[in-house]
């Protein structure tokens, strides 16, 4: 029987049983493997340890921040910085244009960036305003002899295609029923201050600045055509109004006759036809108050 020969400098020597050297291999690859877990154990209970100390520094220095924060008195439900930031681009997206000649600042960015570095604006919830607008009606039932000023609520709602004729050309705007956010600014001479500043003149906006808010709020061309030919419609409609204001006296002489006449043909039909219609809006069973009878006589 061959006696194993012992390795030396990692050469086999002659004469060496390859079964035993399997077995010591084997021996030798448990022992490494063995202590490389116990190494890891040691270094996962070193980690669980820092790990766990690390919770409790962070979590006595949030307590200590917590109790600074109370010491500054902050307002609950004080505007986060990431809420106005999505404001700001918002605002930005719908008032800052391409072109240097058609761009326009909007007020209302500087405003709001005034507020928020005074840290005069909370954060509004739909519970807190609901609240606020039964605490008014209440207030308003109870007492109508005195009038106080408190906070300003201010609410961001969504631009859309409007129906004013105002304006000489280009699609009028208007504002959505759902607002998007709701804040408070509790101090109204600061509210009162900061817009203060502001004019008519600079909230003025040509049409392609109108356009290009529309096309940034996601409306299409022919949503915007559509909105462009009823406001001009109602715009000649005005300018018509408005050239026959010259010949009103004239005007309401013809209609008075207009009105004597259909009351004779129709053997006075017609002006019971009208007071049947407007019995069902006056408030008080159906008898008309003494101004809408004397003009339906």
């Amino acid at each position: 029987m061959n006696t194993p020969k012992k390795l030396e400098d990692g050469n086999l020597s002659e004469g060496t049983d390859s079964t035993d050297l399997d077995v010591s291999f084997q021996v030798s690859m448990r022992t490494d493997n063995g202590l490389r877990t116990k190494q890891q154990q040691q270094q996962q209970q070193e980690a669980t340890v820092t790990i766990a100390s690390t919770a409790e520094e962070s979590k006595e220095n949030n307590n200590n921040d917590e109790e600074d924060e109370d010491e500054v008195s902050p307002a609950s439900g004080t505007f986060s910085y990431e809420h106005v930031t999505e404001i700001f681009l918002r605002e930005r997206c719908m008032s800052v244009y391409t072109d240097p000649k058609t761009a326009k600042k909007s007020c209302f960015v500087e405003d709001l960036q005034t507020l928020f570095d005074a840290g005069e604006l909370q954060e509004t919830f739909e519970e807190e305003a609901a609240a606020n607008a039964d605490a008014s009606k209440a207030s308003s039932n109870t007492s109508t002899k005195t009038c106080s000023f408190g906070g300003v609520e201010i609410r961001e709602y969504r631009i859309i295609p409007g129906d004013s004729p105002a304006g000489f050309k280009g699609p009028p705007l208007t504002m959505g029923w759902t607002p998007v956010s709701a804040m408070h600014v509790s101090d109204v001479e600061k509210f009162e201050s900061v817009r203060i500043e502001h004019r008519r003149t600079e909230l003025y906006m040509s049409a392609t600045q109108r356009v290009e808010i529309l096309t940034n709020q996601g409306f299409g061309s022919s949503e915007i055509q559509k909105c462009t030919k009823d406001a001009n419609l109602a715009r000649r409609q005005r300018k018509e109004s408005t050239s026959t204001l010259k010949h009103q006296d004239a005007l309401e002489k013809i209609e008075s006759l207009r009105r004597k006449t259909l009351h004779v043909l129709t053997f006075g039909q017609h002006n019971k036809a009208q007071k049947e219609y407007l019995k069902k809006y006056v408030p008080i069973h159906g008898v008309a108050p003494n101004h809408v009878t004397a003009q339906l006589a």
